[in-house]
Parts: C-alpha cells; sequence; structure tokens
C-alpha cells in the first residue's frame, strides 16, 4: 500500500490491471501452495496472448510478490526464484495513413463494424476490452463529455470481471463525435438495454473477434 501510494493515477490503473492478472489466476491458492512449475507455464501461457509488458509485468510482480512472502516468513522458500520471462511476440509497430484507416472503415460490412472500429482505435482500448463494453458503460461527465468504463473483458468467449471494486475500475474519454455516434447506434440496434452489449453478435452476446 505504501508503494502504491506513490504512483501516479496513469501508473496506478496500469499496475492494478497486472496485479489482477495474478490475483484472477492464484487469489484462491495458499501462499505454501505456489508452484515454480505453475507459475513458469502460466507466464508461457501468457506470452502466447498478450503483449511483451503484460508478461515481463507480471513475471516482476510475481517475484516481488513472493520475495515479500519469503522476507516476511510466510514462505520459507522462493518458488519465483528461478522463473523465466518468456519469449513474446515482437509488438506489431504497423501506422497507418489516413487514407488506409478511412478504408478500413468503409470496407466494414455493417455500421455496427464501422462503430467498434472508431471505438477501438479512437480509445486504443484491448480487443477484450472493447467487446465487452455494455451501455452501462457509457458515462456522461458534468461537462457534456462521455467516456466508457472498463469493468470487464471478454476472453475465449466467456465475460470475466476484472474490475472488482469501483476503485480499480478505469474509464476512457471519448471524442464528441464518437460518442454522438455511440448514441445513435443504441437507437438503431436491438440490443439497447443497460445490461446489453453495445457490440453484440446475433445473439446478443459479446464475443472477441475480428470486424471487417
Amino acid at each position: 500500500r505504501s508503494v502504491e501510494g506513490n504512483w501516479g493515477a496513469t501508473t496506478k490503473t496500469t499496475n492494478r490491471y497486472f496485479i489482477r492478472a495474478i490475483v484472477q489466476q492464484f487469489g484462491d491458492k495458499a501462499l505454501r501452495e505456489l508452484d515454480f512449475v505453475d507459475l513458469q507455464n502460466w507466464l508461457n501461457r501468457l506470452a502466447g496472448d498478450y503483449s511483451r509488458s503484460m508478461v515481463f509485468h507480471c513475471h516482476t510482480y510475481l517475484k516481488a510478490i513472493c520475495s515479500e512472502a519469503v522476507e516476511q516468513d510466510f514462505l520459507a522458500k522462493d518458488p519465483s526464484r528461478k522463473l523465466k520471462r518468456p519469449k513474446t511476440r515482437k509488438p506489431d509497430e504497423t501506422i497507418l495513413e489516413w487514407s488506409q484507416y478511412q478504408n478500413v472503415i468503409d470496407g466494414a460490412e455493417t455500421f455496427q463494424n464501422k462503430l467498434a472500429i472508431k471505438v477501438g482505435s479512437g480509445t486504443a482500448v484491448r480487443p477484450g476490452e472493447l467487446f465487452a463494453f455494455r451501455w452501462s458503460s457509457l458515462q456522461a461527465s458534468p461537462n457534456d463529455r462521455h467516456s466508457l468504463r472498463v469493468t470487464e473483458t471478454v476472453y475465449k468467449g466467456k465475460i470475466r470481471p476484472w474490475a472488482k471494486t469501483e476503485a480499480s475500475e478505469a474509464s476512457v474519454p471519448l471524442p464528441k463525435r464518437l460518442a454522438l455516434e455511440l448514441k445513435g447506434w443504441r437507437k438503431l440496434t436491438a440490443w439497447s438495454k443497460s445490461a446489453d452489449f453495445i457490440f453484440p453478435n446475433s445473439q446478443g452476446r459479446s464475443e472477441e473477434r475480428r470486424v471487417g
């Protein structure tokens, strides 16, 4: 907690995301049950699905958590001592020209897909966050601005409640024009209730998928 108090707002939100991933995986285990093989296998799986930053941060926090547990005499030996950072995919640093971006938008088959691309590129949220947005996620601010609140993610077809407390949730601001388009989409879609997904599949469910 003392370290967290020195974090800035952006750092706090980012670091909590990494810590939540660890708690989601190992939170039900007693410290004495933590095993090097389980920790390493999880990091290896993480490397297949997530960015280098995600893997490196989780590796760092796992080692810090276990080291502190040993320091506080909760563990006799550190199960993370020999943990290795697995190789990760090289980040895609491709940047589209404006004309290329417009071609992507024009190539989308439906208005919903066009809007999903705009929201994804306009807010830089992850696909798993994008397709977990519900209409209740769209929030208005006193200054007539809007934002999307990240409270859930979708992974392999399953919704995961990453944010377990209000303090751990994060909001991403929306450009005014994009907020207007979203409100217009809500009037058109058959799934417009607060609990409905903004970008559902044909059954009204959420799914992480490619759009276009």
